[in-house]
């Protein structure tokens, strides 16, 4: 039988759409500032070197910001007129902008001349908060910064973003973005944003003008929430569509070779000393006629003893392409943070730096673990802490509505347990059973230290009583395993959330999420969440403040209202580290046979009549069973997808599980997606180094799918043997 992964199947569009087709009427520079380039703190006026005399006479927020000689490459540049930049330190909240509520431009000059375009520099942009950072802001509405989840790009007050990861913060980038009405009151128009003059992306946006100052900087009241840090050179307003000629970057033809290398290469997270693991770097050159030429590679961090360098490619001819292979060899586990750096013969990029990362599991350590006495009666404190590290629950609120329990899991699904009762927590309880008050069991730089953080509990008949969600198990007060809106998973203080509704509410079920920080301040972190082993769902997000507040089991911290929890709660583990599913307290993987076996009791997931169907949908996520199987997935708990994508060193990498015996695969492409299109790619799937969370009898694999390849489909045919 064969079954495809087409659910799974997508569009790699190479080469977006060229330019807006409005012409320009009359581009005319209506705004360009450029920057004293003397050391010392910002003042204004700052003169409007465009001659249409909007000077900056506002500077906003705390006034955190200096005059930097910082400033492009001339090779970059063209039609600038500033010598310096500006620099906004981290945590500033200051703001350069015109006089309040006026704009440079009004609906029926915009209308007029055809269009608005917006460009602006930028080196090191960050993120301060949870929002947006804004380098230059039109009216408060159309905006050049910094966004969500760190990328880069043109997005609107109202969060409609074309934003691109692909840019090396380090390096100075240029941000366009051209505005061009459909409407003579400018509520709706089409928008082409760039980086570096190249197109990111076009969309169409219906949204209110508004009448306000133009800011460099952040927000137009510098409010702290909306924050850019990092340096901002040559903003510059023009009436009209501008084409990317035009801009104050110069196009890439005078550069030449133009290195295109990825910012990253990531070893993943694997489930033990993997010995030496090789991965490639890809690099591309789209100059015009000079080779591209590599060298001198250096290592440093303080994970470097873990890589080396066992590949460096040749002479890269222009459109051609290479790879520079690394190889990771821990020697223990732990995290390996490094950077790779490589001399280049790009005018503009002599060097590059790309980080390098690699995680090994296996040395996560408990720090938290409770065991509760079966015998019936009230909860009393202090609770044991069965890890050994002392972390005791000493507090306890409204104890009188909890109770010991011994209805535990079956032995037959735990692993690694101490505990021999539960606690059951009655449908009105607001108790809490906790460590400390405001004292935390591990800290930020313990966890980046660790390679992240791993919680786990078992819940039976988790119950809402209010509205709001209740903790099983929550670290910080911030990071919880929790019911919210009738589905459990992990979720923040703040309404974040990996969930799922796929449980049995009479059965016990397992819980657990690993936190892997990508910043020592653990505000940004990659989060798997799981049900009973099997993933519900991995994801990046950017989690607000840590919080040094108890661990606790059953409610809020303080035990208010309507933040209950109502159900039985047992072993409630914290690890320091990354665990995989086979770490977890519970026994995970569908037994090694064929498909009845996966689907059928005991061993497997105990599907029985039309559910145990190869055809059926027990868990209404839109696979099959025949799929779930081939691609390892739960029939039981709904999954998003069978196959997953990202970027590496620029290139599209596909990313799916396949059974590691008694199955076949095959990689397909089309052009059409037509019935009779579909044939076996030329690219060839391998083994993927990251095998963490993978279930047993099932291997990673991925395909790497060259950037510039034409306009095609690809899925993968799975067979059942």
């Amino acid at each position: 039988m064969k079954i495809y992964s087409s659910i799974a199947s997508f569009a790699l569009a190479v080469g977006l759409a060229g330019p807006l087709s409005a012409q320009p009427l009359f581009p005319y520079t209506i705004l360009q500032w450029g920057f004293d380039s003397t050391t010392g703190a910002v003042t204004v006026p700052i003169t409007d070197d465009s001659g249409a005399n909007h000077p900056a006479t506002a500077l906003l927020g705390n006034g955190a910001a200096t005059y930097s000689a910082d400033i492009p490459s001339p090779l970059q540049t063209q039609h600038v007129t500033g010598v310096g930049s500006v620099n906004f330190a981290t945590g500033s909240t200051a703001g350069i902008a015109t006089p309040d509520w006026t704009p440079p431009a009004t609906q029926a000059e915009i209308w007029a001349a055809g269009g608005l375009t917006m460009e602006v520099w930028v080196k090191n942009p960050v993120k301060a908060g949870q929002y947006a950072g804004f380098a230059l802001s039109f009216g408060d509405g159309y905006n050049l910064g910094i966004f969500s989840g760190g990328g880069i790009g043109f997005s609107t007050a109202w969060g409609d973003n074309i934003v691109t990861n692909d840019y090396v913060p380090g390096d100075w980038n240029h941000l366009a973005a051209v505005v061009v009405p459909t409407t003579p009151d400018c509520g709706s128009y089409n928008v082409s944003a760039y980086l570096n003059g190249r197109l990111i992306g076009s969309q169409s946006n219906t949204r209110e003008f508004l009448p306000r100052a133009t800011v460099v900087g952040n927000a137009s009241d510098g409010n702290a929430y909306n924050n850019y840090n990092g340096l901002v050179y040559e903003p510059r307003i023009s009436l009209g569509a501008l084409t990317p000629a035009q801009f104050t970057v110069v196009s890439d033809v005078v550069r030449d070779p133009i290195i295109g290398i990825g910012s990253s290469l990531d070893f993943g997270i694997l489930p033990s000393l993997p010995g030496p693991t090789p991965l490639e770097l890809q690099v591309g050159n789209s100059g015009a006629t000079q080779d591209l030429t590599l060298s001198n590679p250096q290592i440093t961090g303080a994970g470097a003893a873990a890589y080396s360098v066992t590949g460096m490619p040749g002479a890269i001819s222009p459109s051609g392409s290479g790879a520079v292979q690394v190889t990771f060899n821990p020697t223990a586990p732990g995290k390996f943070p490094a950077q790779l750096s490589l001399a280049t013969n790009d005018p503009l990029r002599p060097t590059v730096t790309v980080t390098l990362s690699g995680l090994v599991a296996g040395f996560g350590t408990p720090i938290l673990q409770w065991g509760f006495d079966s015998t019936s009666g009230a909860v009393s404190v202090p609770i044991t802490d069965d890890s050994g590290a002392g972390h005791d629950a000493t507090n306890l609120w409204n104890g009188a509505a909890a109770t010991y329990s011994n209805d535990i899991p079956s032995p037959s699904v735990t692993q690694h347990v101490t505990g021999l009762g539960s606690v059951n927590f009655g449908p009105t309880s607001k108790a809490t059973i906790a460590t400390t008050t405001n004292t935390p069991i591990a800290t930020e730089a313990q966890i980046w230290a660790a390679g992240g953080l791993t919680m786990e509990v078992w819940v039976k008949n988790p119950a809402q009583a209010g509205q709001y969600d209740g903790f099983a198990l929550s670290f910080g007060d911030m990071y919880n395993l929790s019911i919210y809106n009738g589905r459990i998973g992990f979720h923040t203080a703040w309404g974040y959330g990996i969930d799922t509704n796929q449980y049995v509410a009479g059965e016990w079920n397992h819980l657990a999420a690993v936190l892997v920080p990508t910043a020592a301040d653990c505000l940004s972190y990659h989060i798997s969440a799981y049900l009973n082993g099997t993933l519900i769902d991995s994801e990046s997000a950017i989690l607000p403040q840590f919080l040094y507040r108890a661990t606790l089991v059953g409610n809020d911290t303080y035990a208010v209202g309507y933040n209950n929890y109502a159900g039985l709660v047992y072993e409630p583990r914290i690890s320091l580290g990354v665990l995989t599913p086979s770490q977890f307290t519970v026994t995970t993987g569908p037994p090694a046979g064929g498909y009845d076996a996966w689907a059928g009791s005991p061993d497997g997931y105990g599907l029985t009549g039309d559910n145990a169907l190869r055809g059926a949908d027990p868990d209404g996520d839109g696979f099959t069973n025949i799929q779930e199987f081939l691609f390892g997935t739960s029939p039981v708990v709904a999954n998003g997808t069978v196959m997953t994508n990202d970027t590496v060193g620029g290139d599209l990498v596909l990313h799916w599980l396949q059974r590691a015996s008694g199955s076949g695969y095959l990689l397909q492409e089309s052009i059409t997606m037509g019935a009779g299109d579909w044939s076996t790619s030329a690219i060839v799937p391998a083994l993927d180094t990251n095998q963490g969370g993978v279930p047993t009898g099932y291997e990673r694999y991925k395909a790497t799918i060259p950037i510039d390849v034409a306009h095609k489909f690809f899925r993968v045919e799975g067979t059942e043997n």
